[in-house]
């Protein structure tokens, strides 16, 4: 079990989030899932166009039977392992085009509490609290500095309060949330759970910020490779 908590040098200070700006994953023509509150379905689409908080997206199938203005909804931008995420409200819908306000603009969404990277990571999952469940291994699904997601083989309640030990690296993370969330597949008999965070140490940031630096770097040189004209904030 890992149980020391995460520590960083100066030199890995200097190398963190702040240093990367995604908005090459804001561009016209990146993915976005359109999901529902509560994910009871999804709409994939690509940005159409941005303006300030508005985006206009494009899909393949119909989005006027799946939303109605007012509807709230996440936006999950990006591609490849990196996307950037946002609530929003539907302004229109059509046969397959859908206008959306995004709580973030691209601004906002540039931050790096937008940034969740999906990953597939083992993982150490202890329940806090009287009568509360044996400790289980788990594999992290997605990160952010806000939560995570995981799945394992046995079913966690909401509102447990969890510890998630992991190691990135060398260096070990352990880190204090709730579960706001929990879901199965349709393919799979795993249980899948959602973790908001308690706030972070200036330590456990900086290493999950130095993580999102490498997985920022792959996704624009894949960018670059498809658009070789795209320009990087």
């Amino acid at each position: 079990m890992i149980t020391r908590e995460a520590t960083t040098t100066r030199a890995e200070r200097r190398d963190t989030f702040d240093d990367e700006h995604p908005s090459a994953l804001l561009g016209v023509g990146s993915n976005v899932i359109v999901e529902t509150v509560g994910a009871h379905y999804t709409w994939p689409a690509r940005i159409s166009y941005v303006s300030g908080e508005i985006f206009g997206l494009r899909g393949s199938l119909g989005a006027d039977h799946l939303f109605a203005p007012r509807d709230v909804v996440t936006l999950r931008i990006g591609r490849n392992l990196v996307t950037l995420e946002s609530r929003g409200r539907v302004l229109a819908s059509g046969s397959r085009t859908l206008r959306v306000l995004a709580k973030r603009g691209v601004g906002g969404l540039e931050r790096r509490e937008s940034v969740r990277v999906q990953v597939s990571h083992e993982v150490h999952v202890t329940p806090i609290g009287f009568d509360a469940p044996a400790a289980r291994d788990a594999t992290l699904l997605d990160l952010s500095l806000s939560g995570c997601a995981f799945r394992s083989d046995e079913p966690i309640d909401v509102g447990l309060r969890v510890v998630v030990e992991m190691a990135i690296g060398r260096v070990a993370l352990t880190l204090e949330g709730e579960v706001v969330r929990t879901w199965t597949m349709d393919a799979s008999l795993a249980y899948h759970a959602g973790v908001q965070f308690d706030p972070l140490s200036a330590q456990s940031r900086a290493l999950i910020q130095r993580f999102f630096v490498e997985h920022v770097r792959s996704a624009e040189r894949d960018v670059r490779a498809e658009r070789p004209g795209a320009v990087f904030g």
